[in-house]
């Protein structure tokens, strides 16, 4: 046996021609057959690659030749350690992935082998290393490892691993395509993605390399993650820089980096940078297409677009998607490492909270939030008492008409209109906290048909009553809004505003009023070009007409941070929080509601802006009103008291986060029964 590697032959060979070339190679490989054909092999690829096969005597299966043209496939027939090479199952920067059959089973397996000269002695122990703790991973979600190992390549040997085969699989998101699934049932699958990746974690293992192509999803619908841990293993987060593959393999793995993955220390990779990446992966299944577009740019760009850019917003890919599910993702693609959810399983937490139309923990809870969340809850006895209203306004609508008709008397026919426009107002109260977006039940069906009808119907029988038609359109359009039916809701609020405009001026209240609610719409929408100057209008007309202290100009100031803040305009947003707080402190007093309300919010825009000190400052004051006003145990109490703990973990006082944390649990605990996702999830945080 020769003391040479097939390397060190090959490359003075390579030097030689003819009967020379042929002679070392006999010398050098000492009867060593194996090694003699590899060398062979490489000289052959060198060879056609130069143009050296026309002019050497070297006779060269031409067969041969061409496998070195796809050099993946030349291990088909061959057998690893006991597993004979079927076919490639893909390829990418850092290696191959093939199908194998034989050994223990007829039962087919992934084998996934490094390439050549990629892996250092050094990511030789840590791929040994991460083996060893791969094998502990047993998740249905994780696609199982069988075995690893070394294969002798003949060129100082790579290393590689068993897989469980995952059959008829497709990538998660050309899965959700093909089948097209509903929004709820790719939430519901990603949260499973999720509950896996957290598993991994707490086996302390971090994929580092999650995209599509790497959640696989089988014919029983039950998604399965693959390659867990092996990015890891394989020195694939140094410097992208670094990173010797071809450019669409490079950003393939780009678009789904976190930020600090692109940077040159890895160190600074942990458990977060995976939810960075989940949070890609969920924008692009919910989205049907990535935050950003690295696919035609440079490197260098690619980099400085994931490291600076902002994502664009998930409602402007996608009109009309749930501003909860909106939050999650944004929450999962924030450029700092702590402000993202700091584990997978507080992910999957917020998804579930969403699909069962409860608070997330995204973002601070109102009490408005906090009610309209439990009238999608009780869509059922809600919807049961909004349709008996929409039959009251149907009934009120026909009396106004024939108190009109048949009454000369105007007084009556003011009188008549009047209560049309007080049962609108009542029909709107009770609606402005139905948003049944999930609803499948027959309820809602009822409702939307009871709406179209009378949508209808108000095209002739209201000829002649603008101020009448324009109040019950604005309560169509507003419940439209709830429905999520946002092309039903237009036509009805431009239609209401263009009345009241025609009927009682561009500065009247009520005008000014139906201004505020299409700007809700297109904000809604994510139309925030068309949102804005609705939003402005509303504002300035409002305080000429009702002051700066009244509520609905508040309303309005309100409404015009939360546009800003939704766009990430956070330094136009914050003075206007500050205002609207310190004006609704002067109008309404310390211990309101709206006074709460802006409280909060002001704490959350401070928390999104990195000011934590400021956050603190304003949860703390949020907390003892609320202690002292709803009780230590109320949700609102609860939300404020978890907050100012994590305001406190990111400032690294610990000490003050956790008697919160704790007392948080143990309210929660007893609240909500000990197996509810809530108490776990500030364990999680706790922990």
């Amino acid at each position: 046996m020769s003391d040479k590697s097939a390397k060190d032959v090959f490359a003075e060979a390579m030097e030689l021609t003819g009967a020379q070339r042929d002679a070392f190679i006999e010398r050098s490989c000492s009867g060593d057959a194996k090694l003699r054909a590899t060398v062979k092999r490489l000289l052959a690829y060198h060879d056609a690659d130069s143009g050296f096969l026309e002019e050497s005597p070297l006779k060269v299966d031409l067969n041969e030749v061409a496998r070195w043209a796809h050099p993946d496939e030349l291990l088909i027939g061959e057998r690893i350690n006991g597993w004979t090479i079927d076919r490639v199952i893909a390829t990418g920067g850092m290696g191959t992935i093939y199908q194998a059959s034989g050994k223990n089973s007829g039962d087919p397996v992934a084998i996934k082998l490094m390439r050549s000269g990629i892996a250092s002695e050094n990511a030789m122990r840590r791929f040994r290393f991460e083996a060893d703790v791969l094998a502990h991973l047993n998740h249905d979600g994780i696609a199982r490892m069988l075995e690893s190992g070394t294969h002798d390549d003949g060129l100082g040997g790579v290393p590689f691993f068993v897989m469980e085969y995952v059959a008829d699989a497709q990538p998660i998101t050309e899965y959700s395509v093909t089948h097209d699934l509903s929004l709820h049932q790719r939430v519901e699958l990603f949260a499973q993605v999720c509950d896996a990746i957290h598993h991994g974690h707490q086996k302390g293992v971090i994929h580092r390399d999650l995209k599509p192509a790497n959640i696989l999803v089988d014919s029983s619908s039950h998604p399965k993650v693959i390659d867990f841990g092996v990015a890891r293993a394989t020195d694939s987060d140094l410097a992208v820089t670094s990173i010797a593959t071809s450019a669409g393999d490079l950003l393939g793995t780009l678009q789904y980096m976190s930020p600090e993955q692109c940077g040159t220390d890895p160190g600074a990779v942990d458990v977060r940078s995976d939810i960075y990446a989940l949070g890609v992966v969920l924008y692009e299944l919910i989205c049907g297409a990535a935050p950003y577009d690295v696919r035609e740019v440079g490197v260098m760009e690619a980099v400085r677009r994931i490291r600076e850019s902002k994502p664009r917003r998930p409602r402007e890919a996608r009109p009309g998607l749930p501003e909860d599910l909106s939050t999650i993702v944004l929450k999962a693609l924030e450029k700092e490492p702590q402000r993202r959810y700091q584990s997978a399983v507080e992910l999957a937490a917020d998804l579930r909270h969403f699909l069962n139309n409860e608070p997330i923990m995204a973002r601070p809870a109102s009490a408005i939030y906090q009610m309209r969340k439990f009238a999608r809850r009780n869509k059922g006895i809600v919807a049961g008492a909004v349709i008996a209203v929409v039959a009251l306004v149907g009934a009120v609508v026909v009396s106004t008409i024939f108190a009109v008709r048949e009454s000369r008397a105007a007084q009556q026919a003011r009188t008549e209109t009047l209560k049309a426009q007080q049962i609108a107002v009542f029909l709107q109260d009770m609606l402005g906290g139905v948003d049944p977006q999930v609803a499948q039940g027959a309820d809602t069906q009822l409702l939307e048909q009871i709406l179209d009808a009378t949508s209808q119907r108000i095209e002739t029988e209201l000829a002649g009553q603008p101020e009448v038609e324009a109040a019950i359109r604005e309560t169509l359009g507003n419940t439209y809004l709830s429905l999520g039916r946002y092309e039903l809701a237009e036509p009805h609020l431009t239609r209401s505003l263009q009345l009241r405009e025609e009927r009682l001026g561009a500065e009247h209240e009520n005008t000014l009023t139906a201004v505020q609610h299409l700007a809700y719409l297109y904000r809604s929408l994510g139309q925030f070009d068309k949102a804005e100057p609705l939003c402005l209008r509303a504002l300035e007309g409002r305080r000429h007409v009702l002051g700066e202290d009244d509520l609905a100009t508040l309303e309005s100031l309100g409404e015009l941070g939360s546009l800003y803040r939704e766009q990430d305009r956070l330094d136009e947003a914050e003075p206007i929080y500050v205002e609207t707080l310190q004006r609704r402190r002067r109008a309404l007093g310390e211990e309101h509601a709206d006074t709460l309300t802006a409280m909060n919010n002001l704490a959350a825009l401070y928390w999104s802006r990195g000011k934590y000190e400021e956050a603190r400052d304003r949860f703390t004051e949020l907390l003892e009103i609320d202690q002292r006003v709803l009780g230590k145990e109320h949700e609102n109490t609860v939300m404020a008291m978890f907050n100012l703990a994590a305001q406190y973990k990111v400032l690294g006082q610990f000490d003050e986060a956790e008697p919160l944390y704790r007392q948080t649990i143990e309210i929660r605990q007893r609240v909500l029964g000990p197996t509810h996702p809530d108490p776990l999830i500030v364990m999680s945080m706790l922990g």
